[in-house]
Formats: C-alpha cells, sequence, structure tokens
C-alpha cells in the first residue's frame, strides 16, 4: 500500500507538474494570440497607411519624372555636343582667318615690293586684281618694242654693212685711181 500511496502521490505530483506546465503553455498561447493580433493589427495599420500613401502612384510618378528627366539630359548632351561642335568650328574659323590676314600681309608686301620696280617702267601702281594682267600687257609691250629694236637694229645694221662695203669699194676706188694718177 505504501508502494501504492507512492506511486500514486508521484503520479498526482507529476500530473500537479504538467497542470502548472500546462497551465504556462497556456499563458504563453494567450501571450502569443495577444502578440499575434498586436502585429495583425500593426500590419493592417502599415498596409492600411501604405494604401493611403500610395506609394505605388507616388512610385509611378517618380518613375515617369525619372524618364523626363532623362530625356531632358539627352537633349542638353546633345545641345552640349552641338554647342562644341560651334566653337571647334569657330576656332577652325579664327585659324583660317589669322592665316589669310597672314597671307594678305605676304601679298601686300610682296605688291609694294613688284610696285617699286613697276612704278619705274609704268609710273602707275599695280593693282591685286589686275596684276597677272597688267604684268602680262607690260610684257607683250616691252616684247613689242624689243621686237622693233632688233628690226630696228637690223636694218641699222643692215645700213652699216652696205655703207661700209660702199666705203669699202671706194676706198679700192680711190686707190686705184691714185695709183694711176701716179702712174700717168
Amino acid at each position: 500500500m505504501y508502494y501504492r500511496q507512492t506511486e500514486a502521490g508521484q503520479k498526482i505530483k507529476q500530473f500537479e507538474t504538467e497542470s502548472e506546465q500546462l497551465e504556462g503553455h497556456s499563458l504563453d498561447l494567450d501571450t502569443l494570440r495577444g502578440n499575434m493580433e498586436e502585429k495583425n493589427e500593426h500590419f493592417k495599420k502599415v498596409t492600411s497607411a501604405i494604401s493611403a500613401a500610395k506609394y505605388d502612384v507616388q512610385i509611378a510618378d517618380k518613375s515617369s519624372k525619372i524618364q523626363d528627366l532623362e530625356r531632358q539630359r539627352e537633349v542638353i548632351n546633345s545641345e552640349m555636343r552641338a554647342l562644341n561642335s560651334q566653337g571647334n568650328s569657330r576656332a577652325k574659323l579664327e585659324l583660317k582667318r589669322g592665316e589669310v590676314r597672314t597671307k594678305t600681309a605676304e601679298i601686300k608686301q610682296t605688291v609694294d615690293k613688284i610696285n617699286v620696280k613697276y612704278r619705274a617702267i609704268t609710273k602707275k601702281d599695280v593693282k591685286i586684281e589686275t596684276a597677272v594682267a597688267d604684268v602680262d600687257r607690260l610684257l607683250a609691250e616691252s616684247e613689242d618694242k624689243l621686237a622693233h629694236a632688233e628690226a630696228e637694229a637690223a636694218s641699222v645694221n643692215q645700213s652699216l654693212q652696205h655703207g661700209q662695203a660702199n666705203l669699202s669699194n671706194s676706198q679700192t676706188q680711190m686707190k686705184k685711181k691714185q695709183a694711176d694718177l701716179k702712174g700717168k
């Protein structure tokens, strides 16, 4: 009997322990249920706040704005490329203008040097626009004068030779006549 009492006492203790544990578990379950309800309420509030804030609409708006800004950036980049190209063209143009100014100054110096000699011949200044034609005309006139002078020189030379031949002939005749006169 004692053994049964002990056994029954042990079982009672075991039931009491299990009962206490079950009560603890039921308290834990109640706490977990309360926590779950709080979490559900918090989740509902956050979901409601997200819905009320319309983040999906805001995200769509922001995406649209981003796309607009990207397009604007592309337009601005295109304009920058065009401006850079224009800047490069202007720089090249300015270099060419500088070259033209240098060449113009060189041409003016050359024309001034030519004018000194041209003025001595024609008593006029050469003009850049008509320089080639003026020089060609002057050359043609000079060639005509030279041809005329050569023809005149040839004529004079021929006359000189004819005169020398006549002189030589006259001298020979005179010597003959002198010899005839001396001989008589």
